[in-house]
């Protein structure tokens, strides 16, 4: 780099392109230069050494800046190094800076899978929620971003998915922080939407055409599954990952062993007969492990959608999820007169939060006799009005 001279737009706009880039240095502006290529670009760097080595630090392209502007910027860098400080780290920094798409590949494999039985949940919600954002850089997703896209999902395909979409990345940014990737969390200031407790399950008008379709299940497995899942009230997963090693048929107790992901502590959960009844036919004509043995990799059921959703289809009943034979359980124990603490050790709800729902549930004869007594009063005081 030989060649010095005073930068002005006619300088630069007459300097002709070479076979080979070149450089012109700017004679008012220490370190300041201009680079020329052979298709006729001129691009403002300023060159110099910081910690000992020599450095070419872009400013930015002639057209786009102006002379006066190159020299303004290079004259800052030059400040900064003087003060000791490198003007590319922070660009050295967001080069190697982690993206959403890397951060998801790490939590997938070291935090999902290892200790959580929901992640092909979190799978799907990542594939159709927040993989657009994979080649984002973690620190260039604001809370704006995220706030807007909760927004959409919550006008588009509801507010459980918005939220859980929220939480997902929320969790994802938590373990982030913890590796030092990011520095703080944009999904924390996003509000959730509120949304109503789920209050569905089998109401009495419904049950023999619930009854019926399930026993026009043609795989006796589903079959059995959907059943015990309402005798019992425990949950899908729970169900599915059944053992006969944890069947105390003397007693007719079934022993959850204790689970990280739901509770540590086990959880006792009693066989009422009809219950016993299946158990006791499926294990004289099992050799699985497993109570409701499956075809896939875990090697017992996994999720008998199709089964369920012909089901309901036959028997006309809507809006029903597996989940709901649990609430189903736990309405009938509180229309019975069933006390809360009862319904709530029945299903394994460790808090009394949880068993709330059942308590609306236990008002409705208490509705019915104040209907009564409302009814007699207004039908006393017309007539005794009439007397009168």
């Amino acid at each position: 780099m030989t060649t010095v001279a005073n930068f002005t737009k006619g300088f630069i706009e007459s300097l002709e392109p070479s076979s080979k880039r070149y450089y012109v240095r700017d004679s008012k502006t220490p370190h300041l230069i201009v680079g020329v290529t052979p298709t006729g670009r001129k691009v403002f760097y300023r060159y110099g050494r910081i910690y000992r080595r020599p450095v070419r630090h872009k400013i930015g392209e002639f057209g786009d800046i102006t002379v006066a502007l190159a020299r303004q910027e290079c004259a800052r860098i030059n400040g900064d190094v003087a003060k000791g400080n490198d003007p590319d780290a922070e660009r050295r920094e967001r080069r190697n800076e982690k993206t959403v798409g890397e951060l998801w590949e790490w939590y997938l494999e070291n935090h999902a899978k290892p200790h959580k039985k929901t992640w092909e949940r979190d799978v799907a919600n990542y594939n159709s929620s927040l993989k657009q954002w994979a080649s984002r850089r973690l620190s260039a997703l604001s809370t704006a971003d995220i706030q807007a896209k909760h927004t959409q999902i919550g006008s588009t395909r509801g507010k459980y998915a918005a939220n859980k979409m929220r939480e997902l990345l929320r969790h994802m940014y938590s373990k982030a922080i913890g590796l030092g990737w990011a520095a703080s969390n944009p999904a924390n200031p996003v509000r959730k939407f509120e949304v109503q407790q789920r209050e569905r399950f089998l109401n009495a008008g419904e049950l023999k055409a619930f009854f019926d379709a399930v026993a026009n299940i043609k795989r006796v497995t589903t079959r059995d599954f959907i059943m015990m899942a309402l005798f019992t009230g425990a949950r899908r997963s729970n169900v599915c990952e059944m053992r006969w090693e944890h069947i105390d048929f003397d007693n007719a107790i079934w022993f959850i062993p204790g689970d990280e992901f739901k509770t540590k502590a086990p959880q006792a959960v009693v066989l009422i007969e009809p219950a016993m009844s299946i158990l006791r036919r499926r294990q004289s004509e099992s050799d699985s492990p497993w109570v409701f043995p499956g075809q896939g990799v875990t090697g017992h059921l996994v999720d008998p959608r199709a089964a369920w959703q012909k089901a309901l289809k036959e028997s006309g009943i809507t809006n029903l999820r597996l989940h709901d034979l649990r609430r189903t359980l736990g309405s009938w124990q509180a229309n019975m007169g069933s006390s809360l603490h009862i319904i709530g050790k029945s299903l394994g709800h460790k808090t009394q939060q949880a068993t709330q729902i059942y308590a609306r549930l236990q008002l409705d004869p208490v509705r019915e006799w104040v209907s009564r007594a409302v009814e007699a009063i207004i039908a006393t005081s017309q007539n005794n009005s009439e007397k009168s």
